[in-house]
């Protein structure tokens, strides 16, 4: 849910679920539409692994998408995370939103809107 002051409030099991992994989140926008929030630790893994595929030009202009509205922030004790204005003016995103659980990150999207709702477990982190 997207709270008056701008700040995404995450689901206690999606709380506990970052949590894991640090405070630290990387949120942005692929689509214009929603907003995607991955920990950092993963954004990072992601982001060499794309790296690697030899295809310079997707990864570059993946990046550059990535990184136009993104930003790196810290989850509050309460699971709340502050994507910023911009990011918030630019997906229209308000109040009840729907939540994608992805392997490695929450997608929000519009309550309202029209995408699917596909819902994944999230996996666990590797035990260390």
């Amino acid at each position: 849910m997207m709270e008056d002051s701008g700040r995404i409030q995450l689901p206690p099991n999606l709380h506990k679920w970052i949590g894991r992994f640090g405070k630290k989140v990387f949120v942005s926008t692929l689509d214009g539409e929603s907003i995607v929030i991955y920990p950092l630790p993963l954004w990072n893994d992601h982001c060499r692994k794309l790296r690697r595929k030899k295809r310079k030009k997707i990864f570059r202009t993946f990046m550059i998408r990535a990184n136009f509205r993104g930003l790196i922030t810290e989850m509050d004790n309460r699971g709340r995370i502050n994507p910023g204005r911009e990011l918030i003016e630019k997906t229209g995103l308000k109040g009840k939103l729907i939540i994608e659980e992805k392997q490695d990150h929450i997608r929000l999207v519009k309550a309202n809107n029209s995408y699917s709702v596909s819902k994944k477990s999230l996996n666990p982190p590797p035990e260390e």
